[in-house]
C-alpha cells in the first residue's frame, strides 16, 4: 500500500498513478515578531475573514499568517519580501500597536482542494493507494486523526469512521459542499 500524503505536491504524485487530484498549492506567508509586552498567556487566535489573515501567540510575540486568495498556483515558497505588497492595505487588526516590532519572515505552502476539504481514502479503481491530501491549512491539527483513520483503512479494510463525504470522487458529478470559513 503506498500512502500519498505529499502535501502541496499531493497531485503531481497522483499523476504518477494516472490519477487526477484537485490539490493546489498556494502560497501562505507568515510573520513572527519579537517579544512584545501586550502579549499575554490568555491571548486568543484572532482570524479577520475579510483579509482571511490570522493571528496567535508564539514564542511571547505573535504570529501573523496570510494568503493572497487571488493567487491561483504556486510551485515554490512565497518572497516573503512581497508580504504587504500583495495586498492593497495590510490587515488592520493590531497593526497599530505592533509599531517597529522586529519580524522575521517565514513561507509555505498552502495545499488546497476546490471545496477547502480534504481528499481521504483510496481512488475508486485503483488498489494499493490511499490519499491523504488538500487540507487547506488543517493538516497539522488533523494529522493525528488523519494517521488512525487511514492506517485502520489499511489495516482494517475500513476506518472507524464513514469518510466517504472526503472520497476524490466527490469532485466528479455534482459540486462538493465548499468548507465556507476558509483563511
Amino acid at each position: 500500500m503506498t500512502v500519498n500524503a505529499a502535501g502541496p505536491y499531493a497531485a503531481e504524485v497522483a499523476a504518477w498513478a494516472g490519477i487526477t487530484l484537485p490539490v493546489v498549492p498556494l502560497r501562505r506567508h507568515c510573520f513572527t515578531t519579537e517579544p512584545l509586552s501586550f502579549v499575554h498567556d490568555r491571548l486568543p487566535m484572532i482570524v479577520d475573514m475579510k483579509s482571511a489573515s490570522t493571528m496567535h501567540r508564539e514564542s511571547g510575540g505573535m504570529l501573523l499568517g496570510l494568503a493572497n486568495r487571488d493567487q491561483r498556483r504556486a510551485s515554490t515558497p512565497a518572497s516573503t519580501g512581497i508580504f504587504w505588497n500583495a495586498w492593497s492595505s495590510p490587515p488592520s487588526i493590531g497593526c497599530r500597536r505592533w509599531g517597529r516590532a522586529g519580524l522575521e519572515r517565514l513561507a509555505g505552502l498552502y495545499e488546497t482542494t476546490p471545496d477547502h476539504n480534504a481528499v481521504l481514502g483510496p481512488p475508486e479503481g485503483l488498489g494499493g493507494l490511499m490519499l491523504a491530501n488538500g487540507f487547506s491549512g488543517h493538516g497539522f491539527m488533523h494529522a493525528p486523526a488523519v494517521g488512525q483513520l487511514i492506517a485502520e483503512w489499511i489495516v482494517d479494510g475500513k476506518p472507524s469512521l464513514d469518510l466517504s463525504p472526503l472520497s476524490l470522487e466527490r469532485f466528479s458529478g455534482q459540486a462538493a459542499r465548499a468548507e465556507a470559513n476558509v483563511i
